[in-house]
């Protein structure tokens, strides 16, 4: 999980890293509850030290697998052929021996 909060701008202070410890099994107003943990506490990925302050507000995204540019463009390109397949052999050669009255 990548946290970014709004009170530290990421540019300047960095990221803060963690991992998704537990998820809710039912949402909330359209929301899944999640807890994560962070190991390395409130420290960036640039090695600085935030502050802990009431109410933080921030953002999160969870990244579920790491992969290349070019893999997920591949993979969009695989999907598209895949929404309209050929007719393949298998089922031509199965339509051709039905008997039509």
């Amino acid at each position: 999980v990548i946290v970014k909060l709004a009170s530290y701008s990421y540019q300047e202070f960095g990221k803060i890293i963690g991992k998704v410890k537990s998820t809710s099994l039912i949402p909330t107003q359209n929301y899944y509850l999640i807890k994560v943990d962070l190991p390395k506490g409130l420290k960036s990925d640039s090695n600085q030290n935030l502050s802990f302050s009431k109410n933080m507000v921030g953002s999160a995204e969870i990244i579920t697998e790491k992969r290349s540019l070019l893999s997920k463009l591949f993979n969009k390109v695989i999907a598209a052929f895949d929404k309209n397949p050929l007719v393949k052999k298998d089922e031509k050669s199965n339509n051709q021996g039905v008997n039509s009255k």
